[in-house]
């Protein structure tokens, strides 16, 4: 699952300080069926909270869903400003989402490689709504330091889908769009420069953390890894 917002969603968010864990809670509730309107065609219109108040009097936000597969928040505004969008307004959104949740993850990799769209978070892909709840209530456990990083683990490994191998051509990718050495990049990604090798010929395959990282990597650039 992966979150983006266009440009203009991106400048409102910041002025407003909606950051990333909302937008994140919102698309969590989006998948579990909880949104405040289904505008057909896979816009959905879900409020925002402002900050220490409820989400009644705050702002409004767009998004075009699709289960699973990606989120894009392309508008917002407060609800003191703007009542609504109009019929017009949702037309032209409707027509929109047709072709954003369609894109492939190669398109929508070009759509921020470009910088029309910016990746929010890689949102968790749960095997099941119900592995979706325990894994919640296990974030939660661990956040409060009940369970411990090896207990959350084995929670990760049994509600997360895994993230999919990378090939070592694609490694190659990801470092070549950096614009790296093997070195310069095996110190980003905090492993030795050998190890950096083993993967982009197939002798060893990166797993875990590793992989995840070269996956935030690929979707946001190394920009992501020094915010």
């Amino acid at each position: 699952m992966r979150i983006l917002k266009n440009t203009w969603f991106s400048h409102f968010a910041q002025k407003e300080n909606i950051d990333d864990k909302t937008l994140k809670d919102i698309v969590n509730r989006l998948a579990k069926g909880q949104f405040d309107a289904n505008l057909g065609g896979g816009v959905f219109k879900q409020r925002i909270a402002r900050s220490g108040e409820g989400r009644a009097g705050g702002y409004r936000s767009i998004i075009f869903f699709k289960k699973n597969r990606s989120a894009f928040f392309v508008y917002g505004f407060a609800k003191s400003s703007q009542v609504n969008i109009s019929k017009s307004e949702l037309d032209g959104f409707k027509k929109m989402a047709g072709y954003m949740l369609s894109m492939t993850d190669e398109q929508i990799n070009n759509e921020t490689k470009s910088g029309r769209y910016i990746e929010a978070i890689m949102a968790k892909a749960y095997k099941s709504e119900v592995s979706m709840v325990i894994h919640g209530m296990a974030e939660g456990l661990y956040e409060n330091g009940i369970i411990d990083r090896i207990t959350m683990k084995e929670f990760d490994d049994t509600c997360l889908v895994p993230t999919p191998p990378l090939t070592p051509e694609e490694i190659r990718n990801i470092r070549a769009s950096a614009g790296l050495s093997q070195p310069a990049f095996a110190r980003y990604v905090n492993v030795s420069k050998n190890l950096v090798s083993d993967w982009e010929r197939g002798v060893k395959k990166p797993g875990g953390p590793a992989l995840r990282l070269l996956a935030i990597i690929r979707n946001k650039g190394l920009a992501a890894l020094t915010v």
